[in-house]
């Protein structure tokens, strides 16, 4: 059922994300440096690679004073800000290095005179070799074959903040991040992690065939899009959407009224409490009594399988960890519906550009 061997692939991840910063380390460390050159960042991609950037823009939004967007490669291509100039530097990141949407932005920023770098998998020549200063991520399993990719996108995340630390953060943000990513190491073969993505996807099955919410807060709310539109989309080949719990009292809690007959399921990424204000605890609390009161509720939370820094670095760098154990609980839930979580036809159309 798993022809693309996508189980390997989740086991690999923390070891790919280490292994790009040992083997890039040089081209991270001379890029941070070229940052401060600029005065404007854009931050872009496709996929989960546009997912990417929506989490670290919150590390680099606590570290540095310059601003950022993040703009779907596809959304930049088509509508470059006024703004982009020879002191604006964009940052892509492509797993291919040859994604159509972020070829056309490269292409587009650079009329403008903007610096280019792309974060890629792609070795060689070609695509995004051709157009920009490139740091190179390295995937233990080289290409990566699942479509809902692991390795590149804990790779990609990786570098990022890395490159985001190294020109902003001090040594203790550096040490703080080194143990977020050796504890996603340990987290991509924890057996108690796997028993329980396999028990909860188990128990989803009840619900096989009914939309899914993915509920995630500030840096967690990227994850669960991830989780929704790439990991239960193209890997269980399920209907799913994400909703940022910022504006979930103001909208869809309101499907919890007696005369809506359909109860979905909520899967709420669990920030620890000490991450959040406390208006938003109280939100969190109210979210958890109503949902499970009247409609199926799963938690994920992965310091309930690791020890993580605390305060606001854990709150920024824990991302990683919830996308460990989301891939996981996604890998099962495919398998349990019979489908095969790393194959899909028509998005490997779309990336190739046919």
């Amino acid at each position: 059922m798993d022809s693309t061997d996508m189980k390997q692939q989740i086991m690999e991840q923390g070891k790919s994300a280490l292994m790009s910063l040992e083997q890039s380390k040089d081209e991270i460390t001379e890029v941070a440096r070229s940052l401060k050159d600029f005065d404007r960042f854009i931050f872009s991609g496709a996929g989960d690679k546009y997912i990417v950037p929506l989490i670290s823009q919150f590390l680099w939004r606590r570290l540095s004073d310059r601003p950022v967007d993040v703009i779907h490669s596809r959304t930049l291509a088509d509508y470059v800000p006024k703004y982009v100039d020879k002191k604006t530097c964009c940052i892509f990141l492509t797993q291919s290095g040859k994604t159509r949407d972020t070829l056309d932005a490269i292409k587009e920023v650079k009329r403008k005179g903007a610096r280019c770098i792309a974060i890629t998998n792609l070795k060689g020549d070609g695509g995004v070799h051709e157009m920009c200063d490139i740091i190179q991520t390295h995937t233990v399993t080289y290409p990566e074959r699942a479509t809902p990719s692991t390795g590149t996108f804990q790779a990609s995340l990786a570098v990022l903040n890395q490159l985001i630390i190294e020109a902003f953060g001090t040594e203790a943000w550096a040490d703080a991040h080194m143990e977020i990513l050796h504890t996603v190491d340990r987290l991509s073969t924890d057996n108690k992690l796997m028993s329980w993505s396999e028990k909860t996807a188990e128990e989803m099955m009840k619900y096989d065939g009914t939309s899914f919410y993915f509920l995630g807060d500030g840096p967690r709310y990227p994850v669960a899009r991830k989780a929704a539109m790439i990991m239960w989309y193209e890997g269980a080949k399920h209907d799913a959407c994400s909703v940022e719990t910022e504006d979930f009292v103001h909208s869809l809690i309101e499907t919890l009224e007696e005369e809506n007959k359909s109860k979905k399921p909520l899967v709420l990424l669990q920030p620890l409490p000490a991450h959040l204000s406390e208006f938003s605890r109280d939100q969190l609390q109210k979210i958890k009594k109503m949902w499970s009161e009247r409609a199926p509720l799963f938690i994920v939370n992965p310091f309930e399988f690791c020890n993580a820094p605390g305060g606001e670095m854990g709150d920024l760098l824990s991302p990683a960890l919830y996308g460990v154990q989301t891939v996981w609980l996604s890998y099962h839930f495919a398998l349990k519906r019979g489908v095969d979580p790393g194959l899909t036809r028509m998005v490997g159309k779309i990336r190739s550009g046919s």
